[in-house]
């Protein structure tokens, strides 16, 4: 007779994978470059994504960026998260959009505003997770990236 996997033991395996992920990422982190070296930002602007550092490990650097006041560094790594995520990103509000009948000009406007609308949102939530908290910094990072990031057409 087979027995099922109690909802218990399925927490307790996800809690011991969680805990072995945390492991690997802070070593990874703490397996880094100095911050601000040559080689940090080689790292940190790695190219090739099979072998770009976690998106995990990023969050954690502009932890690190904040507390040092680094805005330029701090936005730098900003940049990677946002051009790792973006194919992603765009890929979901053109999704969300798609459920909705509306002419192919609107849609894209719509596609670029909630888009841009999630890159605000997700730079939100990266300053509350890295320990910042201001709104007037948030946004003008915001408008920053939206201006040197184009959106890419698909």
């Amino acid at each position: 007779m087979e027995q099922e996997t109690s909802q218990s033991e399925t927490d307790v395996n996800n809690d011991h994978e969680l805990v072995k992920r945390r492991a690997i990422l802070a070593a990874e982190f703490h397996a880094l470059p100095t911050y601000g070296s040559a080689d940090f930002w080689r790292l940190v602007e790695d190219p090739q994504f099979k072998l770009a550092l976690p998106l995990e490990v990023l969050v954690k650097c502009i932890r690190v960026a904040i507390i040092r006041e680094d805005s330029a560094g701090k936005n730098r790594i900003f940049e990677m998260i946002f051009r790792r995520t973006q194919g992603a990103n765009e890929y979901w509000s053109r999704q969300i959009l798609s459920r909705i009948h509306l002419p192919s000009e609107e849609r894209c406007m719509y596609a670029h505003d909630l888009y841009a609308d999630l890159c605000v949102n997700v730079l939100y939530v990266l300053y509350m997770i890295a320990g910042g908290n201001s709104g007037r910094r948030i946004l003008n990072t915001a408008c920053a990236l939206n201006a040197n990031m184009p959106i890419k057409h698909s």
